[in-house]
């Protein structure tokens, strides 16, 4: 890597001082820029980056991984394996890669009840590749919205003439999947 250099250009002496380090500083910045090869920052949880940052370096992009978000643990978690073991619904519905891996952690504790799963975009699919070939059918994906959002999974979602029941495994700042769902008669928990 080539030491940088800064590149003067343009007039500061207009300026206040304050505004002539900030002017320096972003022509620094900017010729930076052109010298390096792109840096992007990423911001996942720690340990779920190296995938991304991989792809990244494969197409000459340097990472830095600097998490920024962190999951814990919701207050209704203690529940859910209960709550698979103790109901029957007709659909559980997941919503993201990381709600998919929380579930089946309660899935198995449940001791592998059969279910019915409707997901929620290609990368929540993924998370459950390998568990649905190879258990049996007792954890079975039946639904796949055509787009990832809220009201079209509560639209598209299939349901009897007398509605459904839906277990929808969720995070505390969820979005507003539940009030679609109950919009279309549908009984969620």
């Amino acid at each position: 890597m080539a030491t940088p250099a800064l590149l003067f250009a343009g007039r500061y002496t207009n300026c206040g001082l304050a505004q002539q380090r900030w002017c320096l500083l972003r022509s620094a910045a900017m010729h930076l820029v052109a010298e390096t090869r792109p840096q992007v920052v990423v911001t996942r949880e720690l340990g779920k980056n190296a995938k991304l940052i991989k792809e990244l370096g494969n197409q000459g992009i340097s990472c830095l991984e600097l998490p920024l978000i962190e999951h814990k643990e919701g207050p209704d978690l203690k529940k859910l394996a209960s709550t698979l073991c103790d109901n029957t619904f007709d659909w559980i519905v997941i919503t993201s890669p990381e709600a998919g891996l929380v579930f089946l952690d309660a899935w198995k504790s449940a001791e592998f009840p059969n279910v019915q799963i409707g997901v929620v975009g290609s990368g929540t699919a993924r998370v459950f590749q390998n568990i649905v070939q190879s258990n049996d059918n007792l954890l079975k994906i039946g639904f796949l919205p055509s787009k990832a959002t809220g009201a079209v999974l509560a639209r598209e979602l299939p349901k009897s003439r007398d509605g459904c029941t839906v277990l929808y495994p969720a995070s505390v700042k969820a979005s507003d999947v539940i009030d679609h769902l109950r919009k279309i008669c549908f009984s969620s928990t």
